[in-house]
C-alpha cells in the first residue's frame, strides 16, 4: 500500500519493483484510504472516505466489480478475519462496525419469524408484529408479537382482529369483538393486559 490517499500500489519483495501502482485517474479523488489484502483469494478491499469499499484484484489492482457499502461513514480500518471469512470494516468517527461473508457462503444474516411477514416493529425495535395467512379471520391475517433478539413468539395475540404499535413502548391499538361488533382497545404486551383509557 501507500501513505498517500490517492495512490496504492502492490510492491514485489522478492523482485524489488513495484507490481502495479494506481493513482487518482484509477481511484477517484476519494482514493483508497484504508486497505486489507485477502493473499488467498487475490483480493484487495480499497476503502474511501465515505464507506464505499471496492474489491481490487491483488495480482492486477484492476476492479473485480465487487462494490460494497458499509454505511459506517468514514472507514476507520479494514480488516479480513484469520480464516478468510469475513471482512470487518470499522467506521472511523462512529462505534460502527460492517461486516460481509466474503468466503462465498452468502451475507452475513440471522432469519427470523419465519413464515411470516413482519409487519411493524415496537417503537424500542425489540418486538415486531408479524402476521401469517388466515383466511378465517376477517382481515385474513393472525397477528404474533415476536421478540427480535430471541426470535421467540411471546404473545399470540388471539383475542384480536388486527393490531398496530400504538407508538408508547411496548403498547398495541387492537380491534377486539365486542358483542355483536368491533372496539379499539390499548394492550400491553408485556403485562398481557388491555388497558383502561
Amino acid at each position: 500500500g501507500s501513505l498517500d490517499v490517492g495512490n496504492v500500489s502492490l510492491f514485489d519483495m522478492v523482485e524489488s519493483r513495484v507490481q502495479w501502482a494506481l493513482g487518482i485517474d484509477d481511484l477517484g479523488v476519494t482514493g483508497c484510504a484504508q486497505q486489507a489484502a485477502d493473499v488467498a483469494r487475490g483480493r484487495l478491499y480499497c476503502a474511501d472516505y465515505f464507506g464505499k469499499v471496492v474489491v481490487r484484484d491483488l495480482l492486477t489492482g484492476g476492479r473485480r466489480g465487487d462494490e460494497l457499502v458499509s454505511q459506517v461513514g468514514r472507514v476507520g480500518k479494514l480488516d479480513v478475519s484469520p480464516d478468510g471469512s469475513t471482512l470487518a470494516v470499522f467506521g472511523a468517527d462512529q462505534p460502527l462496525i460492517a461486516r460481509w461473508r466474503i468466503d462465498g457462503a452468502g451475507p452475513l444474516t440471522r432469519r427470523l419469524a419465519a413464515g411470516e411477514t413482519i409487519e411493524q416493529f415496537s417503537p424500542d425495535g425489540q418486538l415486531a408484529l408479524t402476521s401469517v395467512i388466515d383466511p378465517t379471520r376477517q382481515a385474513g391475517l393472525d397477528n404474533r408479537v415476536r421478540n427480535m433478539v430471541t426470535d421467540e413468539v411471546i404473545d399470540e395475540l388471539d383475542d384480536f382482529e388486527t393490531t398496530r404499535w400504538s407508538g408508547r413502548a411496548h403498547e398495541l391499538l387492537a380491534v377486539a369483538a365486542a358483542g355483536d361488533g368491533w372496539r379499539m382497545v390499548k394492550y400491553d404486551v408485556d403485562s398481557g393486559t388491555t388497558l383502561d383509557d
